[in-house]
Formats: C-alpha cells, structure tokens, sequence
C-alpha cells in the first residue's frame, strides 16, 4: 500500500477513532509452540456460541495435529476495526466482515485476494455460484462465505385461519402466503385493524422505517424485478422507473393509513430481538426476514404457527434475495497461511456425526431442536464444519450441494423455503460497489422523505441521483489516484 493511500484511509477513519477505542488484545494462553490465529468476529449471542463452538472443533482436531490454535474474538464494530488495525499494522490473522464490506476493502488493499496466497480451485468448486461470484471482485477471490440467508416472508397462519371468510371475500387464499405485491396489499388491508380510539392495533405488513424492525427497505427494487444498477456502467442508478415505481407503492401504504397512524404505530413497536418483537407480539401478522426469526420464535414463541414464504414481488413470480457473512484475510495478518488452513477445514473436512461434534464442542442449548430428533439422527447426521455453523445458526448452506440431511434436521423449519430462493428462484444480491455503504447513506435518507411525507416520487429520486453521481464522480476520482478501476 502507497503512502499516500494509507494518508487518505486515516483521514476517512479519524472521525471512527471512539468506536475503535480498545480494540481487542491479543490472548497470550495458549498451546506452547502453536501458530495462533486471531479470528475477529461479529456474531454475539447463539451466533457467536455457535462459531466458537465450530473453532472448538477445529482446535482439538485438525488445528492439534498442524499446531494451529484458533483464538475467536469477538468484536463489535468489526469492519470499522479492522480497517484501523490494517492501517496501524497489526490486525487479525482473519476477520469475519459483511458482503457489503468486500469491494471496499479490496479497493482500500486491506484483504488480500485469496489466491496469493494459495490455490483456492478445491474450495471454490464446494462453493454455490452466486455467493461464489459475490465473494469476487474484478475476477479474484477475497472472500469465501460464512454463513449466507436468503430474505422471505414470515407469516401468521393463525391470524390467516382466523379471518379467513375475509381474506376469500378479498379474493385471497387463506391457506398460503401472498405471491404477487397485490395480493400483499389486499392481505395486509384485511388483517389490519384499529381500536375503539381509531389507532392502529395491528398491521398486515407494514414495509417500515429504515433501520427499524425491516431492516431490508433498501431491496424494494429486487422485489419489483429491477436492480440497483446501471447495466452499462454498473453504476448505482436510483432513477429508474421500476426503483421508482416499486416506491410509490410503498408510499401507497403511509397514505392510506394516514402518516401520523402509521409512526405511531411504529413507535408503540417492540425491539426485534425480545419477546414484544412485532411479529411475535402479533401485532403484524406478516415481516419480511431473514433465517434467524426461527431462533426468536424458538426462544420466544414456540406455540405461534408461522409459514415462511418467498417474500411476494410485482409479477407473483419468486425471487431470491441473499446476503452473507463472509471470512477474509487482512493485508498484513501475520498468519495468513495457517488462516487459509483453518478456512479450507471448514469447506473440506470430514463430515462430523452429531455424536463426534458433541465430543468435541459443548451442545449449544439455544439451538437444539427436538430431542427425539437428535437421537434419531445421531448417527445419520453427519455435517462438514461449513455445514454445522450454518446449521447451528439456523442459516442457509452455501455449499454447491445440499445435503438431505442438512435441509431434513434443519432447526429451522423454513429452512425449505429459504434453500429454495437460493438455488431454485432468480436471484439477487447487493451490488458490487466499493462505496456502497455511502450511497445507501444518501438513499437511506431518500427513502425516509418517500415514508414521511407526500412528496412526489420522481422528482426526490432525481434528486438523490445526482447527489449519488456526485459521490461516485468523488471515488472515481479518488480510486483512479490509487489505480483502481470503478465499480
């Protein structure tokens, strides 16, 4: 990395220097005569149970045989850390980012393309194309995935049943979920209802503030059948008529149930991690979410009867919206070899029965299911270590092929639906742009004005492009100084 480039990421990252106080040390225990991999994480809760779990195993098996020990470390704030200790010169031998993330640590040279530092054919040959792809870019490997998900409707079938003379009146199958954007709206118009004041009790769907309960208001453009991009420049382009359009029709539903309705609707909502979570306290019979609802509902709502569903689009016809967890290897890690080994181990060791993972890694409470289950399967499941850590955290595979067992165990009991937007559907994912997380800034704070006020379409996507093309002209110019090509 040039002078100059370090100069201008410290300059970018100055304003972060409270976020990244006290990055985490090193843990000097450890096996005597062992190459030690730091591992910087994100996951908290039952993720990070899981991930350290898997560590565990690799420690006692593969990790004991190389003299490899794993330290899983986990860090909030992980893609703004780890860009301060590259550019301070001691980072972590690995680091688990965001898809989001990988363009613009390649383009700042903060992770190292994979293949430099080994062959990485057998790995990529396990890996699902489309996360494969993502995991590129400019045609090399900088990433391989953790754990990936799929995005799709998680519906009350109970509130269906309930007020299914209604939903038929309305044309509408009470016995499955909404294909098409119509059918969303005819649905969510007879699920919701008022109290005796006139205030909202309970919506069908609601699409939401950004950054609230729906934290995918930023995908409307997939679920109209466009995309984010220009096709011939592959730059950000949030003037088409389809992005457009797809946000009038979420305009529609602040109009129709009155703005001040709805805010104050969305304020009396609970947290998305707790027991009042909106969808679990029933009072919105349908969210758009990803894998990870399953763990909620298991902890907290075993008895609500929920299906899961491709989330509904304009034509009725589904598709796939994935994102991932990634792993990658930062520019300057110490130990990138003995990172890459652990990263091949997850992909193409040996697959591991419940009973031999048990003996390596304490069970994890939190994502068990049935018992009876467990000891059916105790010697017909058998997982690669990939496998475990998506399955433990109720998340697709990203493996090339799904394994029977994998779907047919899965703790979460979508898990079908989700496999099926993955492998079966057209999908789609975030744009390969090294400044996107700065463009989703700008059009976050369109997309408010759009959920807040009658203001005309059009004219504020108008509007939010040229801030857009401004911010983009501003990386092009500076990517071009550091010889990088855009997007």
């Amino acid at each position: 990395m040039n002078v100059p480039r370090i100069v201008l990421l410290a300059v970018v990252l100055i304003s972060l220097v409270v976020l990244c106080a006290g990055n985490p040390a090193r843990n000097v225990d450890g096996p005597d005569g062992f190459t030690r991999v730091v591992y910087w994480e994100k996951w908290s809760g039952y993720e990070a149970q899981a991930a350290q779990a898997v560590v565990d195993a690799f420690n006692e098996s593969v990790g004991a045989e190389q003299k490899i020990f794993v330290e899983y470390v986990p860090v909030a704030n992980v893609d703004v850390k780890a860009q301060v200790a590259i550019i301070g010169g001691d980072p972590p031998d690995l680091v688990g980012l965001w898809q989001r993330n990988i363009a613009g640590f390649v383009a700042a040279n903060a992770i190292a393309s994979l293949e430099d530092i080994d062959e990485t054919q057998s790995i990529e040959s396990l890996v699902l194309n489309p996360l494969l792809q993502a995991c590129k870019y400019h045609d090399q490997l900088f990433a391989v995935p953790s754990t990936p998900a799929t995005i799709a409707l998680y519906w009350n079938r109970g509130l269906f049943a309930e007020h299914a003379a209604e939903l038929r009146d309305a044309g509408l199958d009470p016995t499955r979920a909404p294909r098409s954007l119509a059918e969303l709206k005819s649905a969510s118009q007879v699920l919701s209802k008022r109290g005796p004041n006139g205030k909202l009790q309970r919506m069908g769907y609601l699409p939401g503030t950004a950054g609230s309960f729906d934290w995918y208001w930023h995908t409307w453009p997939i679920w109209w059948g466009g995309t984010w991009t220009d096709a011939s420049t592959g730059r950000l382009d949030v003037a088409q008529e389809d992005i457009i359009e797809a946000h009038r029709w979420v305009q529609q539903y602040t109009k129709e149930y009155g703005y001040e309705d709805v805010l104050a609707f969305e304020s009396s909502l609970g947290e998305f991690g707790a027991p009042d979570n909106p969808f679990l306290a029933e009072k919105l019979a349908m969210v758009r979410q990803g894998p990870w609802m399953a763990h909620l509902l298991r902890r907290f709502r075993p008895d609500l009867d929920v299906g899961v569903a491709p989330f509904p689009t304009r034509s009725g016809e589904p598709i796939g919206f994935f994102e991932m967890d990634v792993l990658a290897i930062p520019r300057g890690a110490k130990n990138p070899q003995a990172a890459w080994t652990f990263i091949r181990w997850l992909y193409d060791a040996a697959p591991l029965t419940i009973k031999e993972y048990r003996e390596m890694s304490p069970w994890l409470s939190d994502a068990k299911f049935d018992e009876s289950e467990v000891n059916h399967a105790e010697g017909a499941l058998r997982l690669t270590p990939i496998e475990w850590l998506c399955w433990l955290q109720g998340k697709n595979s990203p493996l090339a092929t799904l394994s029977d067992a994998f779907v047919a165990t899965h703790p979460n009991h979508g898990i079908t639906a989700h496999e099926f937007l993955l492998r079966q559907a057209p999908t789609a994912t975030l744009p390969l742009l090294p400044n996107w997380s700065e463009l989703l800034s700008e059009y976050r704070a369109t997309y408010g004005q759009v959920w807040i006020s009658d203001c005309d379409i059009a004219a504020t996507f108008r509007a939010c492009q040229k801030e857009i093309d401004s911010l983009t002209a501003k990386c092009i110019a500076r990517y071009h100084r550091w010889g990088v090509s855009y997007p």
